[in-house]
């Protein structure tokens, strides 16, 4: 194959190998950062008393968020406070692919002492 053939076989590979390192990496980025904005979250709900709670809990969620995603929402989907809480959030992933969310519920509860998180499937 002389060089000109080759580079225009090439080129497109290239461009497909970066375009893909940079949406993985978006996506991967926002994944992790969800996934801690959702288990702080619900932590923070969790000590919080009365109606500071959720205000608390979205908060630190879209706060977390922020550097990974173009648009964040948090949902309080349980609060007992001083028990436990659950926080659902809905991450949109930048990059190259458009409508790529990421889902995640946080919950933490006091007794005995848990934090963890779940992939949930996005509205």
């Amino acid at each position: 194959m002389d060089e000109p053939a080759a580079l225009v076989v090439a080129i497109p590979a290239v461009a497909l190998a970066l375009w893909s390192l940079a949406w993985f990496g978006s996506l991967a980025n926002s994944q992790a950062r969800t996934v801690v904005a959702a288990e702080r979250s619900a932590a923070a709900a969790t000590a919080a008393l009365g109606t500071e709670a959720a205000a608390t809990a979205t908060e630190i969620a879209t706060g977390e968020t922020w550097p990974a995603c173009t648009d964040a929402t948090a949902v309080i989907a349980h609060i007992d406070p001083g028990a436990q809480a659950a926080v659902s959030l809905v991450c949109d992933v930048p990059g190259p692919i458009p409508n790529s969310q990421v889902c995640v519920t946080g919950f933490a509860q006091t007794r005995p002492a848990h934090t963890g998180h779940v992939h949930v499937s996005c509205p």
